[in-house]
């Protein structure tokens, strides 16, 4: 039993570590990371009927925290249902998992005996859920049992405990993380968002997210569709099948064509204002069509965005589209007024030698300055 237990422990013990040292991709999977290894994952269970899931507590738990049972229990259906969604709406004739049995388990002790009984009650659910009472980073573990949830967010059930236990389940269905926490040259990236360490947009699996909502982003949306694909339909794993998306082998994943453009369009403000202030050359990079993060930027009416691009970017904008548009173009056939007057300020003012920022801002252009 000994020899037993200590293989699943160097099973978890590596998938929590490649939790914490992960890729640099809009998504990616376990698999991709250690290619030898088959992981119990809950994408393979998405055409059963019923999944058990089993929680508990720490022994110690606060009878305050427990008290939040049902609460926890609801939060844990949303966030299977959160995931599953994106199955439903991409194949609807597709029979995916709704059911769901949330099994009260005993509490445990900090330390599990490694006795059969632990292992045989393991083995009795689809997923299980420890609630830890205590603050630091949450983890999720695959290996030869049933995949499993640590819940390690304090005793208050607040906007960062939500995505966190989403993002958490989101690995359990065999998607890795699309940032990086390591030194390791393998997982570095290669610029982009501070909080995610890479150029990947804004997702659950990035840890880059709003914080108070019970969602997954576009990005984590097309992951487990792509992840889906992969199991049951046997597309490849560098086959990305979404076109905005490229593969990469090293390390392996799928990303972005044009990654400010995705922010643009699928990401939210904070995602994308960093981007610009983090890696500004990606303001003049055309997708397939021509056009730029300041095309669109204009297309979609964000006066403050174009601003910002036209300030900490030093957007180009004599670029043009596919039909010779250049981004003024589009705010004439938009008659959009503010932003008009945003781009024929830029194009006025002097060229600075240095490539630096000139005197007159987005901030005084606003304020009539």
């Amino acid at each position: 039993m000994k020899t037993v237990n200590g293989i699943f422990g160097l099973v978890v013990a590596l998938i929590l570590l490649l939790s914490v040292a992960s890729t640099t991709h809009g998504f990616s999977t376990f698999r991709q990371l250690v290619p030898d290894m088959v992981f119990d994952t809950l994408i393979r269970k998405v055409h059963e009927e019923v999944w058990q899931i089993g929680y508990r507590f720490v022994v110690g738990c606060p009878d305050s925290f427990k008290a939040e049972e049902e609460r926890l229990k609801e939060l844990i259906t949303q966030a299977l249902r959160v995931w599953l969604q994106p199955l439903r709406e991409e194949f609807p004739h597709a029979a995916i998992t709704d059911k769901f049995e949330l099994i009260r388990q005993a509490d445990f002790k900090k330390e599990d005996d490694g006795s059969a009984e632990y292992f045989r009650t393991l083995r009795e659910v689809d997923l299980r859920i420890n609630f830890l009472c205590k603050d630091g980073f949450s983890t999720a573990g695959l290996g030869g049992e049933p995949p499993e949830v640590n819940m390690r967010h304090g005793l208050v059930i607040d906007s960062p405990f939500i995505p966190a236990l989403v993002h958490e389940i989101g690995h359990t269905f065999g998607l890795a993380d699309t940032y990086a926490r390591t030194g390791d040259p393998k997982f570095r990236s290669t610029g982009g968002l501070v909080a995610t360490s890479g150029k990947q947009p804004s997702s659950l699996m990035s840890a880059h997210f709003p914080m108070d909502e019970l969602r997954i982003m576009e990005d984590d949306k097309r992951g487990i569709i792509w992840l889906y694909k992969h199991i049951h339909k046997g597309q490849p794993l560098d086959d990305c099948f979404f076109p905005e998306y490229i593969y990469e082998a090293d390390p392996p994943g799928c990303r972005p064509k044009y990654p400010m453009i995705f922010e643009i369009k699928y990401g939210t403000p904070r995602s994308r204002f960093t981007m610009v202030f983090q890696d500004p050359a990606e303001a003049n990079v055309q997708d397939e069509r021509g056009l730029t993060a300041l095309h669109y930027a204009v297309l979609t009416n964000d006066a403050s965005f174009v601003g910002y691009l036209l300030d900490d970017a030093n957007a180009d904008t004599s670029l043009r589209d596919e039909e010779g548009r250049t981004a003024l173009d589009i705010a004439r056939q938009v008659d959009h007024e503010l932003i008009i007057r945003l781009i024929r300020e830029h194009q006025r003012r002097p060229v600075d030698p240095r490539a630096k920022k000139v005197a007159v801002t987005w901030g005084e252009l606003k304020r009539g300055n």
